[in-house]
């Protein structure tokens, strides 16, 4: 039974406090020699530390697991472990991420997803403009959640909505991606385009960041988009 307190600091740094077994477990995250960095104590004595993802769930995933792992397994066998994990395919999934152009994709489909991933991006990308592509999932959760959705999607520079991916549903009438649309903040960048309009579009345009969100098949554009992307930077 693990017990979680959080004492937040200033982004990037990240104080995680683990009571496990009546052992106290301190975990720190903080940005060293360019990449980010967990390191734990265990009753302030250092254990161990390893390179953990850039997004803040990535940090909390990979502090819990290690938190657990802790009473079953040495630090290097735990060390080891999470500097063997690669990932997870479609979360904060990068193609491309040098210091001219970012490319990723990541499966957030709920508002709250959504806001996280972009705050996430906030925090690693700071000061750079930021832009999605979004292909609302389902019909109803559109319908239940477009303000959601929108305010969300207001947090980025720039926005592209695709028409809904209908998965199971059939469709419902009224109930469009201009809906999220009509909600999003008033000074932004933003336009509605159907699916396959979408690598045109990106050949067109001008992007810093630029992250496809949402869990429908707009994912199988992503090794197009990216090959755009890289071949528009060749031609700098």
């Amino acid at each position: 039974d693990v017990r979680r307190q959080f004492f937040k600091t200033t982004s990037p740094s990240m104080d995680i406090l683990i009571s496990s077994n009546l052992e106290r477990l301190l975990y720190e995250v903080a940005d060293r020699d360019g990449g980010l960095i967990a390191t734990w104590m265990r009753q302030l004595k250092e254990c161990g530390s390893y390179s953990v993802g850039e997004q803040r769930l990535d940090w909390l995933n990979a502090i819990f697991a290690s938190g657990f792992a802790d009473d079953r397994q040495t630090a290097e066998e735990i060390r080891t472990a999470m500097l063997s994990f690669s990932g997870v395919d479609r979360r904060f999934d990068f193609k491309i991420k040098d210091e001219h152009t970012v490319f990723l994709s990541d499966y957030a489909h709920h508002p709250e997803e959504i806001r996280q991933s972009i705050l996430s991006l906030r925090e690693v990308f700071t000061g750079r403009k930021i832009s999605a592509i979004f292909q609302p999932h389902l019909y109803t959760r559109t319908r239940d959640f477009h303000r959601e959705f929108a305010e969300a999607l207001s947090l980025l520079d720039e926005v592209i909505l695709t028409e809904i991916y209908p998965a199971r549903e059939a469709p419902i009438p009224g109930v469009t991606s201009q809906i999220i649309y009509d909600e999003l903040r008033p000074d932004m960048e933003k336009r509605l385009c159907r699916k396959e309009e979408v690598p045109a579009l990106v050949e067109q345009g001008d992007f810093d960041v630029l992250v496809v969100l949402g869990a429908g098949d707009l994912d199988n554009t992503v090794p197009q988009l990216a090959e755009i992307l890289r071949r528009k930077q060749a031609g700098r």
